[in-house]
């Protein structure tokens, strides 16, 4: 059969020429006609050199991202995973093939999540290529935890608003020191980082119908542990009894309607981005690029409602979420909602709820399809609810954990802790309820075989854990039962099922 008759007449001159290079050399594809955006890095930006990376020939800059920062000496963190880079680009049309080198050796290397399928191949001891078909994210680990390459391939950018356009804040290429260190958006704004942006500041967000997006970096790399910058005194009040200023690093405030997409946030110096008192809020392929410090959570939904989080990284050194309250009169958190997303937390939970937190109810909140590549030695999801709070329709599923080992000395080994409580921070020391809980497909694997527990308690009859089901949950291959080793049923826990 001639080769050109398995595709339908007419064939201009540009498509033959395309078959033709197909045909006689090897390694040329379809990708010949992938739109491919690299986001170069600005004069100042730190690399990491670790890592030289191109993307279809064409040169990448592989970013630093601290982890462990120096500047700070916590005897209670002794995490060392070691620095790391991340390479992010804009693809469309066909696959892309990176080609990563290194002086020291990669080819024991993988990819993580699992799931994503991705093989890499190697060209020798320190040539590694990862071919992309699909925008996600991703983790190239030569040594497990330590120093990986984490890559962020984006879909296009696309609507992007003019820099003079009317309530646009906007960042182009370079390498950008707002004056105090914070910029401030209100009520039908737009901040737009260009792929080429790095903005060394923080966010204070208070209004509706508000945007954040781009590719650009909003890097909190500059400041230590809880001494960033501020606007305000942390002693003000407003007339409801609210602290005005807590030092996070973004805060959404008594605001609706906001949008955040895009960007990657690097380094924050305490809690990545602190929702208050706030509804219909939206993330959408942000990349949270943490582990410089401790208190860096990634999205803390406190005393808010209406939010979705969607195909978003989230790599911290303590919580990738906390749902918390701070005021009993801000209301509940509640209807939320978490699904296709990669996490990485080194030393704390992947999900918090209830804990520390001063709120009437948590209720009507999903995790679903979600790849934990890594998670330290605390809790997987912790439910303990105090304060007489109502945790109640709660719904985990699809979750794949890679447990891998951990560097520190911290070793609880929790993957499931569900119990009300009473702790240092609560100012009703009465613990809460636990109501209709589902866990539904979750599994645990990967090379570590530590006993990782799941645990179900209440306090008393009054403060109970009920309806409570495991639904096809396995740890290291072993069905999750009554009777499981890893499983500890405490008193006043009802209605538990298991089921397979």
């Amino acid at each position: 059969m001639n080769t050109l008759s398995a595709f339908p007449l007419p064939i201009n001159r540009r498509r033959l020429l395309l078959l033709f290079a197909w045909l006689l050399v090897p390694g040329i594809s379809t990708a010949a006609e992938t739109q491919l955006v690299i986001h170069p890095a600005p004069p100042g930006e730190m690399i990491f050199a670790n890592y030289q990376v191109t993307i279809n020939g064409q040169p990448a800059p592989v970013r630093r991202a601290i982890q462990n920062d120096g500047r700070v000496n916590d005897d209670n963190w002794d995490l060392d995973y070691g620095d790391y880079g991340f390479v992010s680009f804009d693809f469309a049309g066909g696959p892309v093939e990176l080609r990563i080198e290194s002086r020291t050796s990669l080819d024991r290397g993988l990819v993580q999540p699992a799931s994503a399928g991705l093989k890499p191949r190697f060209a020798a001891p320190n040539v590694a290529f990862i071919t992309i078909t699909r925008p996600g994210q991703f983790s190239f680990e030569p040594n497990g935890p330590f120093s990986p390459l984490l890559i962020f391939a984006n879909p296009p950018d696309q609507d992007v608003p003019a820099a003079n356009a009317p309530g646009v804040v906007y960042f182009g290429p370079g390498l950008h020191h707002p004056p105090g260190g914070i910029i401030e958006l209100t009520d039908n704004q737009t901040l737009y980082l260009d792929g080429g942006a790095v903005v060394q500041a923080g966010l204070r967000v208070q209004g509706r119908n508000i945007t954040i997006r781009g590719r650009g970096v909003l890097d909190g790399s500059l400041w230590t542990w809880r001494h960033g910058p501020r606007p305000g005194n942390s002693n003000e009040h407003d007339p409801q009894g609210r602290i005005l200023e807590r030092g996070f690093m973004n805060t959404i405030r008594h605001s609706s309607g906001v949008r955040v997409e895009g960007i990657t946030v690097l380094g924050a110096w305490e809690w990545t981005f602190y929702l208050e008192n706030s509804a219909k809020i939206s993330f959408n392929n942000v990349k949270i690029v943490g582990g410089k410090n401790i208190n860096d959570d990634g999205i803390d939904p406190t005393n808010s409602r209406d939010i979705t989080v969607r195909n978003c990284f989230i790599r911290t050194a303590d919580d990738c979420f906390a749902l918390k309250g701070h005021r009993f009169e801000d209301g509940p958190v509640e209807r939320m909602l978490v699904e296709n997303c990669v996490l990485w937390s080194e030393s704390q939970r992947i999900v918090l709820l209830g804990h520390e937190s001063r709120a009437p109810a948590m209720r009507d909140i999903t995790f679903r399809n979600l790849d934990v590549i890594h998670f330290g030695p605390n809790i997987g999801f912790a439910l303990q609810p105090g304060e007489e709070m109502k945790l109640e329709n709660i719904t985990f599923e699809n979750i794949r954990l890679n447990a891998d080992g951990y560097v520190g000395v911290m070793n609880p080994a929790h993957v499931i802790d569900i119990t009300p409580l009473v702790n240092e921070f609560m100012e009703r020391k009465v613990p809460g309820h636990v109501d209709h809980i589902t866990f539904r497909n979750l599994s645990v694997t990967g090379p570590e075989r530590r006993k990782r527990i799941i645990r179900v308690a209440g306090i008393d009859e009054s403060h109970s854990s009920r309806n409570v089901t495991f639904e096809n949950v396995a740890v290291f291959g072993e069905p999750a039962t009554r009777n499981a080793s890893f499983v500890e049923l405490g008193p006043n826990a009802d209605g538990i099922t298991f089921k397979r």
